[in-house]
């Protein structure tokens, strides 16, 4: 039986989980020359999660010229293109060249297979167990969010009144 992970280790162990599923995620996609931030862009642009560039710093949490310049690395290996938007020109949608939809198919093929494997040591109740814990950790921490916004929200007028004074 694993013990419990004393409170205060918990946030350390997810953040080390999650470097190890970036750092592995690096070795499956290397040979394509591609860093994580690009295989994410490309898979997010294939998903519909990403449509325009300033959907990338959202999706991303970098920062416009970071997005910028990601989207420009995508654009000169042929893999996105860019089309400004008629309506507004301040908009610049991205969309997949036919190359960046084959790698897309391939990578996430060669990551799906490898991710399966592995996988393989855990039991369908342990990976059920796993996501189930995982989106009600997700959940929790924006339900914070929402709490501490709306917390904020309550609290401005309050210091508006107290400066008013």
């Amino acid at each position: 039986m694993t013990e419990m992970v004393p409170p205060e280790r918990f946030g350390e162990l997810l953040r080390a989980a999650f470097r190890e599923m970036e750092d592995w995620i690096e070795r499956q996609i290397r040979d394509s020359g591609l860093r994580l931030s690009h295989w994410l862009t490309l898979k997010y642009i294939a998903d519909g999660r990403i449509c325009f560039i300033g959907d990338v710093y959202r999706e991303l949490g970098i920062t416009d010229g970071a997005s910028t310049r990601l989207i420009d690395h995508l654009e000169q290996k042929g893999l996105v293109r860019r089309n400004r938007s008629r309506k507004d020109r301040r908009l610049v949608a991205v969309a997949l060249q036919p190359e960046g939809e084959r790698m897309v198919r391939q990578l996430r093929l060669r990551i799906e297979r490898r991710w399966q494997r592995q996988l393989g040591p855990f039991c369908e109740a342990d990976r059920i167990h796993i996501t189930t814990a995982l989106i009600h950790l997700i959940d929790a921490f924006r339900s914070l969010a929402a709490g501490e916004n709306e917390a904020s929200d309550a609290a401005t007028p309050n210091r508006d009144r107290l400066s008013a004074i």
